[in-house]
């Protein structure tokens, strides 16, 4: 028996192929998303914890009297300074941004299980480490990316189709194949 069966691999090409094009589309058919400074929130207090996570680069901190991290997960490390980690430390002074859209309703992070607040800005005890311009920055280099990412992965999608097709349409192989070998 074939490690994977002709149907699955159509209905996987298939759902990769329908989702690439809709990730393609709305990449394509949409504008960058960037902020600007009436659409952030912006908070203060002292720093009382710290995480960065290597997998994945993401830095998260807690600040006084808040239970969820403030996390920057996609420009971190790109848009920081080489020195910042030095500068985020327990007891320093932060002030960071974040949409005002996350007050209400902060994002989840699935896999772990836990919300945050995305960082659009930060400053440590009066040092700028990551400004709105290069949070803009990145946030338009990854529309970008996912204008080449969508339709390459439309074309493993339709690759996966054909490839299940073809399989399909094979003679010699499944139960004509067993009937063709059975003696008359």
């Amino acid at each position: 028996m074939p490690m994977h069966s002709p149907l699955r691999l159509m209905l996987v090409g298939s759902v990769v192929f329908v989702g690439a094009v809709a990730l393609s589309a709305s990449r394509w058919l949409s504008p960058p998303p960037t902020l600007d400074a009436s659409g952030l929130e912006t908070v203060s207090g002292r720093i009382t914890g710290v995480a960065v996570r290597a997998r994945n680069p993401q830095l998260r901190i807690w600040l006084d009297d808040r239970e969820d991290p403030f996390c920057s997960t996609g420009p971190y490390p790109a848009e920081y300074p080489q020195d910042a980690l030095d500068l985020v430390a327990v007891g320093a002074v932060a002030t960071l941004s974040f949409p005002k859209s996350e007050l209400e309703a902060p994002r989840r992070n699935l896999a772990e299980g836990f919300s945050f607040r995305e960082i659009t800005s930060l400053e440590v005890d009066g040092s700028p480490l990551l400004t709105l311009a290069a949070s803009n920055r990145w946030s338009v280099a990854n529309h970008r990316q996912g204008r080449i990412i969508g339709p390459s992965l439309a074309a493993l999608g339709a690759i996966s189709f054909i490839a299940g097709w073809r399989a399909r349409a094979q003679p010699g192989e499944g139960k004509e194949a067993e009937r063709a070998e059975l003696p008359s």
